[in-house]
């Protein structure tokens, strides 16, 4: 039985360690590439004469920032420059559409034109006002000066002319209420305020939110850096009851799984008769859910929190040394007036502290990896216990599975460790509740460990069914009553570890097949925005989060199915549970009479004192 886990151990080892080489070697291959790539594909008018080596040209962004226009040698390049930068990484917050269209325009640049034409980002009502804003201001005027004007009268703000120039410049955003600063007109009426624009205004995207689409908002850095705007403040009340019910039901479900895996630990700890070579198997299993009751589930909980209630505020105060870069001063539009200038904030991804989400993905993955390699190591154990017990019996099983387990989890943790060691398949979040290794070789590492031991333990499960089956025939037909009984044991063992094994697999399923789609088929390509089709896009990140869920709630069916398949683990369990109650009975029980005996000595006293 030790051999043959070590070779199978020593198989899947090789496998990912194959996998692991390959997508390391062919990351670094395709990191060179795509630099090269990149520069050569530029979208729009861009093309790889935009950039050139430094040994042929000396062009750097900084010569678009020396002033408020670029020189003329250089407008188109900074153009094509800004218009590229915008597209890598809008989707990651902390560069705005308003800077974007106001560069672009104040350099009269030939893709500003192109934008107001047909619009790249338009995804939401605050875009749509954006771009009507700063493509067509007179039809904007139009269509919000209405609600400015009801606005300024509710709250009985300043307006002489009623012009749309005065009524912006007296709003306060500071008396405005959450849903009035979430609407598109408001917010585009404050940027255009004297005391908005660029530096002074902050947007807020969150692309993967589940149930409720793509957000995109914006705020007046008064109230931003007031207030503590986050992707919370845009959401309409059925988003936020979305989210709400859901990490309710998360922080539901961490309880049971504590409680179910602290019952199975507390069982096969307290009877010696249960503590079998499966047990054993079982038992790690068990520590491998807690696991998850106790940090997986709170944890993502927390990355919720963060990224979806906790403040994403404005960067850093804009100041004259901040300004000068190698000795370049940069130019800052309303940069000394009277209002502070803030830069723009740190990327979505900054939410999450680098060493919090490698600890994240590291329990996460673990955790998932631990429970498919002891169940594979489990179903070897129940088929060489079926086909050679007598051999299995003098093998010392219990010793055995100890030591398998041991290795499993060793195994494991080496196989979690490696996106923490190699960039290339470094953790990253999954539908904002989740942290796997991330990119194309991260998810291949990752479906290899998983797919692997999950293909072997449904081959060696359906040989060990079929074997105690066929097992159970034969001494049915050659022994008594009391072997017959112990085939039947056999079945019922492999029949539980089937099911166990059939529940994981309908668990994990869903999630593998939402990578493998996302990785190779769903893939959102969002440097090329004109073909991002949200609706899609939104079912996948809700289909997504789902499954998400469905895989974490598998550290819970283990218990149910002990409690329902072994009459010894229900036993066992219900007697712990009632000497907790007996206990705790035997305490009333005891404080009771100690009042009684109190009560009826007093009363004695009391008699033999003479009246």
């Amino acid at each position: 039985m030790v051999m043959l886990t070590n070779a199978l151990l020593l198989i899947s080892i090789c496998v990912t360690l194959g996998a692991v080489i390959t997508s390391s070697t062919d990351a670094k291959l395709l990191h060179n590439t795509t630099a090269l790539r990149d520069v050569a594909t530029m979208p729009g008018n861009m093309s790889s004469s935009v950039f050139m080596t430094p040994q042929r040209d000396k062009f750097s962004r900084l010569f678009c920032y020396k002033s408020s226009e670029p020189e003329p040698e250089y407008r188109n390049r900074c153009c094509a420059s800004e218009v590229y930068r915008f597209r890598l990484s809008w989707q990651h917050g902390g560069y705005f559409l308003t800077t974007l269209l106001e560069r672009l325009q104040r350099w009269n640049c030939d893709e500003f034109r192109q934008e107001c034409n047909t619009p790249s980002y338009n995804f939401t009502a605050f875009n749509s006002v954006v771009y009507e804003r700063f493509c067509f201001p007179d039809s904007m005027h139009r269509q919000c000066k209405g609600k400015v004007l009801t606005l300024a009268q509710n709250h009985r703000f300043p307006n002489t002319t009623g012009e749309w120039t005065d009524v912006i410049e007296h709003i306060n955003p500071e008396y405005l209420s959450g849903d009035e600063l979430k609407d598109p007109c408001i917010s585009v009426a404050l940027f255009d305020r004297s005391s908005g624009g660029v530096g002074r205004f902050q947007e807020i995207v969150e692309v993967y939110l589940p149930f409720c689409g793509l957000q995109w908002n914006g705020y007046d850095t008064t109230v931003s850096m007031r207030s503590g705007v986050s992707v919370w403040t845009g959401l309409s009340f059925g988003c936020r009851g979305a989210l709400i019910f859901f990490m309710v039901l998360m922080g539901l479900l961490g309880i049971a799984t504590v409680v179910a895996n602290g019952t199975i630990l507390a069982v096969f700890a307290s009877n010696k008769k249960l503590r079998n070579s499966q047990a054993i198997f079982q038992m790690s299993l068990a520590v491998a859910d807690l696991i998850v009751g106790l940090l997986v589930w709170p944890n993502m909980i927390v990355m919720q929190c963060l990224l979806f209630l906790y403040p994403r505020n404005m960067g850093d105060v804009v100041t004259e040394e901040r300004l000068t870069v190698k000795g370049i001063r940069t130019y800052f539009p309303n940069f000394g007036t009277d209002k502070l200038e803030r830069r723009y904030p740190a990327l979505n991804s900054a939410q999450f502290n680098h060493d919090y989400r490698m600890f994240l993905g590291f329990i996460m993955l673990l955790s998932i990896l631990v429970s498919i390699m002891t169940l594979m190591a489990a179903s070897f154990d129940r088929l060489y216990a079926i086909s050679f017990p007598l051999r299995h019996r003098r093998k010392n099983p219990k010793t055995t599975a100890i030591k398998v387990c041991v290795a499993v989890w060793l195994l494991c943790i080496f196989f979690c460790i490696l996106p923490i060691v190699i960039p290339a398949l470094e953790y990253n979040t999954i539908s904002s509740i989740f942290a796997s290794a991330d990119g194309t070789y991260g998810t291949t590492l990752a479906l290899v460990a998983l797919i692997v031991p999950m293909v072997m333990t449904w081959v060696v499960s359906g040989a060990t069914y079929e074997t105690s089956r066929r097992h159970g025939l034969r001494t049915k037909s050659m022994f008594a009553t009391a072997k017959t009984n112990s085939s039947k044991n056999e079945r019922r063992l492999a029949k539980t570890l089937c099911l166990m094994v059939g529940v994981f697999t309908i668990s994990v399923l869903p999630a593998i097949i939402c990578v493998v789609c996302g990785a190779f088929f769903i893939r959102t390509e969002w440097a090329n925005p004109a073909s991002i089709d949200l609706a899609a896009m939104n079912a996948y990140s809700s289909v997504e989060y789902i499954a998400v869920i469905v895989l974490t709630m598998n550290s819970l069916w283990n218990c149910l199915i002990y409690s329902l398949r072994n009459m010894g683990f229900r036993k066992a369990a219900r007697n712990i549970f009632s000497r907790e109650d007996s206990r705790r009975n035997s305490s009333h029980g005891t404080t009771r009479l100690h009042t009684t005996s109190t009560t009826v000595t007093s009363k004695r006293v009391t008699q033999s004192i003479p009246k």
